[in-house]
């Protein structure tokens, strides 16, 4: 089983005038086959784009007469990911996997339970273990 290894820093971020407070800011970095990329965040939709990626999937947005929607594609392998009302839908031409209400979550465990199930049911990726780091 691949490792990823997810680690975190945390800074303190003045806004910059008197009446803005500072606030704390979580930044995550992903290592990955001896490569680093930052995320956006640590959600399942940054996690799935970043290690398809990571495994040969190049990402294309398509824009039709009405609605856009990202496509991965790796060969003979297509993968398209549509945005619809507070739903992330995960499709290829036998296998459709709907993620509900996507927004960031702090239950980590399920995040990257949701991200196995996804990779390796569409994009036949082998299953990863996630470590995660806390830099201070």
């Amino acid at each position: 089983m691949n490792a990823v290894v997810i680690e975190s820093t945390h800074d303190f971020v003045d806004g910059g005038c008197n009446a803005c407070p500072t606030v704390k800011c979580t930044t995550y970095s992903l290592k990955y086959k001896g490569m680093e990329r930052s995320l956006d965040q640590l959600d399942v939709v940054s996690l799935v784009k970043e290690l398809a990626m990571f495994e040969g999937f190049r990402q294309k947005l398509v824009m039709d007469f009405d609605e856009e929607y990202v496509q991965f594609c790796k060969g003979e392998q297509l993968i398209t990911v549509v945005e619809a009302d507070n739903q992330i839908i995960y499709k290829t031409r036998d296998n459709t996997y709907t993620l509900s209400n996507p927004e960031k979550t702090e239950d980590h465990e399920r995040v990257f339970a949701a991200v196995n199930q996804i990779l390796t049911e569409l994009y036949q990726v082998e299953p990863l273990s996630f470590i995660e780091k806390q830099n201070e």
